[in-house]
């Protein structure tokens, strides 16, 4: 399991530096850690891995989509959501996307405290 959390580590430090500087993720990135994700599936649990992987990609990719057309994430954040539950699967990613809309919550929070335009957002 070390291992996987390494690989989601190498992929989400260049997702996270491309994100901060050019305000995308690049697909490739993406469809290289969900090919990555697919043949670790593949070695570990045979046939049985594909629809663990499915569905670690769609339920998440879902969820984090609604966020999306609400303007809430952005596309990165729906295919890195995505890449996380191909890896560790949905329940996994699920919970995942909990706390970092939580912590993302609390950093809007003290951005806007910083900016001192708290209350001119919420007029």
């Amino acid at each position: 399991m070390t291992l996987v959390y390494e690989l989601i580590f190498l992929v989400l430090i260049p997702a996270s530096l491309f994100d901060l500087w050019q305000y995308r993720v690049p697909n490739a990135l993406c469809f290289a850690a969900l090919v990555i994700s697919l043949i670790g599936h593949l070695d570990r649990i045979s046939a049985a891995g594909i629809s663990f992987w499915l569905a670690g990609i769609i339920i998440p990719f879902s969820v984090s989509f609604i966020f999306y057309v609400c303007h809430v994430f952005g596309a990165s954040d729906s295919k890195l959501i995505s890449v996380i539950g191909a890896f560790l699967g949905f329940r996994a990613a699920l919970r995942i996307l909990v706390y970092s809309i939580f912590v993302g919550a609390i950093m809007a929070l003290f951005k806007m405290i910083w900016r001192k335009n708290m209350f001119r957002r919420f007029r």
